[in-house]
């Protein structure tokens, strides 16, 4: 009985160690998405709003927290990324964070700035002023210590500001990515990005693409935005060619196939089960009981040992026989049939 409960613990203390494991360990994925159109005047744009709100649905279904602004200012979009930071924190160093931005956005001196709404950028000099430095947002994501950082840029959809002669190019500059992070651009840098196939379309053919291909199941990060990009090029005819700038060292799935080993946290882990300890003791050879024990039932003393009373064990033997005597809920008692 004693060995019985020694396991018995050893098997709540395994148990108690996974369940703490799967908690500190479990990964957490967080995004912000900011999608901006009520540009004004010609710079107006018809999908980004709605790019976004088709992103936040599907990121919260691939088991994201979603923050999601829509239409932002200067200060609201440095204030949402601001915020952004600070929650990946308090999610901790086992966080997948990952960005997703559709609106206008500027390429000035190698550096690529997102337009906020209520941008009064009329010359090159307006825009470090007026809008955000998309560098900015991974600096934010790095300095929070995600374990992993995805930026994905549905921009550059068109240069607003052709009228000023230094920044009459279109198209973003390529970034550094830093280790363990993935810059996804909706083309190729120094090209400009289609808004829409057609005026009817609701979406563009990137964020249409990704949020498509993003949901099937088994397939890595890198594979994904290889399969967004053939989507992408056949939609465009050829005009648009998705572009990535990638660090990772691990593999990551939005959707994991169910076969696969994957870093999704919401996939539950099999919890061990409790040991069932089965005894198969050796038969004991009673011998008729002596005047002195009458019918007690104590076993004949060996080799001038003193009689005792039997156990719990060898009561159960009298009504099971000499069978395998089952302990797995801590007491004895006969098989069940």
């Amino acid at each position: 009985m004693r060995r019985y409960c020694t396991l018995l613990g050893l098997v709540g203390v395994t148990l108690l160690f996974f369940l703490i494991a799967s908690t500190q360990g479990a990964e957490k994925r967080l995004a912000l998405v900011v999608g901006n159109s009520a540009y004004s005047g010609n710079l107006q744009l018809p999908n980004p709003v709605h790019d976004a709100t088709l992103m936040t649905q599907t990121l919260r279904t691939l088991g994201f927290e979603v923050m999601e602004h829509t239409d932002v200012s200067y200060q609201e979009m440095k204030r949402a990324i601001q915020e952004f930071g600070d929650r990946i924190q308090q999610t901790g160093h086992e966080t997948v964070s990952l960005f997703y931005y559709a609106g206008h956005a500027v390429e000035l001196k190698g550096f690529n700035y997102l337009v906020p709404i209520k941008a009064g950028i009329r010359s090159a000099n307006d825009i470090a002023i007026e809008a955000v430095e998309a560098d900015w947002v991974l600096k934010a994501m790095e300095g929070a210590g995600s374990r992993l950082n995805i930026v994905i840029l549905d921009a550059c959809r068109n240069n607003p500001f052709q009228h000023d002669r230094s920044m009459q190019g279109q198209g973003l500059a390529s970034m550094h990515a830093p280790t363990e992070s993935l810059i996804a651009y909706a083309t190729a840098p120094g090209k400009a990005a289609v808004d829409g196939v057609t005026p009817q379309q609701k979406h563009s053919p990137y964020t249409a693409a990704l949020a498509h291909t993003m949901q099937k199941p088994g397939l890595t990060i890198l594979e994904v935005f290889q399969e967004v990009r053939k989507l992408v090029l056949k939609a465009t005819r050829g005009a648009q060619t998705p572009w990535e700038s990638t660090s990772l060292t691990d593999t990551f799935y939005f959707r994991a196939h169910p076969g696969n080993v994957s870093s999704e946290s919401h996939q539950r882990q099999e919890t061990p089960r409790p040991a069932r300890v089965i005894h198969n003791n050796p038969p004991v050879t009673r011998q008729p009981p002596s005047p002195q024990e009458g019918n007690s039932g104590r076993l004949s003393p060996q080799h001038g040992a003193r009689p005792v009373a039997p156990s719990p064990a060898e009561n159960a033997r009298r009504h099971c026989g000499n069978t395998l005597l089952d302990v797995s809920l801590g007491t004895w008692g006969c098989p069940q049939p």
